[in-house]
């Protein structure tokens, strides 16, 4: 599956996940957002929003960032990464053994790699929030 298709196909499977809809024209503009033309990001966004830590209208507004600052926001995937992947009940526990080894051997690190999370998703919404914000005024 071509890069294209396989950015699509994850858009709609979160839009429908989040019961949203796009109409064309926020559908062009998000197509030719900095966001949408980075798979790595683009797909660290989508997960965020399956996970419930952000809501799909502030992934969306991610969309008009530019790449750079794409790096304040979200942590970008692995080139490898599949978001479609089918993974089995003993990789989903060896995965669950792995992470609690790892917290328990690295609490430090691991508590720092949370508050960074939670910073990153605290931004988000405030970035959100601030373009909710303009619309108002400008309205």
């Amino acid at each position: 599956m071509d890069e294209e298709k396989y950015k699509l196909k994850i858009l709609k499977d979160i839009l429908k996940f989040s019961k949203r809809t796009l109409d064309e024209k926020e559908l062009k503009e998000f197509i030719v957002s900095p966001l949408f033309h980075n798979k790595n990001y683009f797909t660290s966004g989508a997960l965020l929003v399956k996970k419930g830590s952000i809501t799909i209208e502030e992934f969306l507004g991610l969309g008009n960032l530019l790449e750079e600052e794409l790096r304040e926001f979200l942590e970008p995937v692995d080139d490898a990464f599949n978001y479609f992947a089918s993974i089995t009940p003993e990789e989903v526990m060896q995965a669950f053994q792995d992470m609690e080894s790892y917290i328990k051997n690295n609490p430090e690190e691991s508590l720092e790699n949370r508050k960074k999370n939670q910073e990153r998703y605290q931004k988000i919404k405030e970035h959100y929030m601030n373009l909710a914000e303009e619309i108002k005024r400008g309205a």
